[in-house]
């Protein structure tokens, strides 16, 4: 959510790890994200539990929840096009990295 919010201009503060709250900030650019809160208060609890592991107590059914809840978000479109774009951006700059530093690693001609 904070890559779809940074996508659409929002930059800051994004120092927060509540998701409901990055995902009512989405919904000011896309009102879908709506269906996503309950989703996200699913999920908000465990951003507590690992910053306090002592306290760390979750059953197979729990977690297996969990992962499905982090899919769906992942799977979300809107947040699925932000990082396909992303990765496509970044496989453009590798590309041209790559380049340049194999130009720049051959002999001068001559």
């Amino acid at each position: 959510m904070k890559g779809y919010l940074v996508a659409n201009g929002v930059f800051a503060p994004l120092k927060t790890h509540d998701l409901h709250d990055l995902c009512d900030k989405c919904c000011d650019f896309d009102k879908s994200f709506n269906t996503l809160l309950p989703i996200c208060d699913n999920l908000n609890p465990y951003g507590i539990r690992v910053k306090y592991p002592d306290e760390i107590e979750v059953d197979e059914n729990e977690a297996g929840q969990a992962i499905a809840d982090a899919e769906a978000i992942q799977a979300f479109e809107p947040i699925a096009a932000v990082r396909t774009a992303l990765e496509a951006e970044h496989r453009k700059q590798y590309t041209v990295t790559q380049a340049t530093a194999t130009a720049k690693s051959k002999p001068p001609a001559g």
